[in-house]
């Protein structure tokens, strides 16, 4: 099988499909450093870049495919900050919203026999029309069908299925598959033969319906003492605080006067803000 792949980053889905026998035919990337990366690990395969200068049929040659030949497999996970619940969800009106309806395009334009599109969690939620909260409510008309949750998943799946395609899609946790990492996904799959089955976990928190238990960060971290790794040294300012911590503690677990301390003008903002000074759990997975 042969594939295409955008938004390819540092070839981290492609580096599967390879080691799955799917033979990449072109990567489409355009931050600086993941160039970088791809043309050192794969420099005889075509790089494009920004997606929206190439048209389908452009793609299709450069990837040294004739018209009619077919493609196998077309991936890529789209800029996900346009329905990201940590920004403004402004889904296809944010310049990176309109890029996902362009790799729409491109996949209905060229037809492969399959497709898998990832994208966040919060796809399932945005509209795809958004309307800004303190424009909602009392006093202000009820929403419309597209500025109601989920009208922007809906939209990418109705293009997609009027172009023929049997689609699968799913929120998946990376955790019940064997990684050692708590990441929610939607993953979308297509096909324009089969229909297509949801992805049965191997793993399961407690290893629970005769599934393995989840991979913890003790049992990912094994060995790596043992080798030269490249790394960044906390300052001894931060080291003050990490030192008073446990294993899967943050900042709240601090004497609340250096909890202050540590957080300076964060400590007063909203949000939940777990994150900070946080010490991985070792029986646990990471947080994404």
């Amino acid at each position: 099988m042969n594939s295409l792949s955008f938004f390819s980053g540092c070839l981290g889905l492609d580096l599967g499909l390879k080691k799955a026998g799917i033979k990449p035919l072109l990567f489409c990337e355009n931050d600086r450093f993941c160039k970088e990366t791809i043309k050192k690990n794969e420099p005889s395969i075509p790089l494009i870049d920004d997606i929206l200068s190439y048209t389908p049929k452009e793609i299709k040659k450069i990837a040294g495919l004739k018209n009619k030949e077919k493609i196998d497999l077309i991936v890529g996970g789209p800029p996900c900050q346009a329905f990201s619940t940590a920004g403004k969800r402004e889904s296809f009106k944010d310049p990176r919203g309109n890029v996902f309806l362009y790799f729409v395009k491109v996949i209905t334009d060229l037809m492969p026999n399959y497709f898998v599109i990832e994208n966040v969690r919060g796809l399932m939620s945005a509209s795809l029309k958004h309307r800004p909260h303190n424009q909602r409510g009392k006093g202000f008309p009820p929403l419309s069908p597209d500025e109601a949750p989920g009208g922007a998943l809906k939209y990418v799946l109705t293009e997609l299925k009027k172009s023929g395609y049997e689609i699968s899609f799913n929120l998946y946790n990376s955790a019940n598959y064997g990684v050692p990492q708590k990441r929610e996904r939607i993953i979308i799959i297509g096909s324009i033969e089969n229909k297509v089955q949801h992805l049965k976990p191997t793993h399961h928190e407690n290893g629970e319906y005769g599934l393995k238990e989840w991979v913890d960060i003790k049992e990912a971290f094994k060995g790596l003492g043992r080798k030269k790794m490249h790394h960044t040294n906390f300052s001894e300012k931060r080291l003050k605080y990490y030192k008073l911590l446990k294993s899967g503690q943050n900042w709240r677990n601090l004497p609340i006067e250096l909890q202050k301390e540590a957080m300076g003008k964060s400590y007063h903002s909203g949000g939940g803000k777990t994150g900070f000074y946080r010490r991985l759990a070792w029986d646990k997975p990471s947080p994404a």
